[in-house]
């Protein structure tokens, strides 16, 4: 089972925050996204040709948002839909369903491709979670280097949930060049720390809880938990700042 990070962000939430309640704004692109809780209006658009039409249809199937029933097949259609047109979030979003076969057939390579393309278009989400399954070893071989860049450059682009995990992976010496003296050790560990605030400030529960189990282990508690034992990492398909509902807020 994926946990610590392929967990199901709320799609409700995801909607709420591109939105704001039954507004329709801009996108990125300068396109309006659709009405949220309009079905017609997002269907219209979205075979349109609209990107953030398609992603945001999707997530009222997903959530089941009225007068919508839920539909995840659909909502894994319009995802994957969004993202060949180059919505980095609909690719994640993608990724994340065949990642945890939520509404089609597991498929790691498949959820791979998705979350590799995501992390392409710049969405950290996509490339925290491409570094998860190499971190974890699903669909490939374990990999804890590439995960590491992987979550390096997520947390670079807005993953909270990539700084956390980048951050423990340096405390662990996870992926990273062994220390050759204790001052390379202690530059390691520092930048482990570095990681783990920015994921925490940036809304990362997991990594917070990480740093007070670093300031519990200073105490003589236990040292931060590096595996899936360690809890979930807060981080959700189509996420930006991973914040633990999943939204991009």
């Amino acid at each position: 089972m994926l946990r610590r990070a392929l967990l199901a962000g709320s799609a409700l939430a995801l909607l709420a925050c591109h939105h704001g309640p039954g507004a329709a704004q801009p996108n990125s692109s300068g396109s309006r996204l659709c009405t949220l809780g309009d079905p017609n209006d997002c269907t219209s658009q979205c075979e349109g040709g609209n990107a953030g039409a398609c992603m945001e249809l999707g997530a009222m199937y997903e959530a089941g948002l009225a007068p919508l029933s839920i539909d995840l097949k659909r909502a894994t259609d319009l995802y994957a839909r969004s993202c060949d047109m180059g919505n980095g979030f609909g690719c994640s979003s993608a990724g994340y369903m065949y990642g945890t076969g939520r509404g089609v057939l597991l498929d790691y390579p498949k959820a791979i491709g998705y979350y590799g393309h995501s992390c392409d278009l710049g969405v950290g989400q996509g490339c925290y979670n491409l570094g998860v399954m190499y971190e974890q070893g699903y669909g490939v071989p374990k990999d804890p280097t590439r995960a590491l860049l992987n979550f390096e450059y997520g947390c670079l682009i807005g993953s909270a949930a990539g700084c956390s995990s980048a951050g423990v992976a340096y405390l662990m010496g996870a992926g990273v060049k062994a220390d050759v003296d204790e001052a390379s050790r202690q530059a390691r560990i520092a930048k482990g720390i570095k990681y783990l605030e920015q994921g925490c400030s940036g809304g990362n529960q997991w990594g917070c809880e990480r740093l007070k189990e670093l300031a519990a282990a200073a105490n003589g508690g236990a040292s931060p938990s590096p595996g899936p034992s360690g809890g979930d990492k807060g981080g959700g398909h189509g996420s930006g700042t991973d914040k633990p509902s999943g939204s991009t807020m």
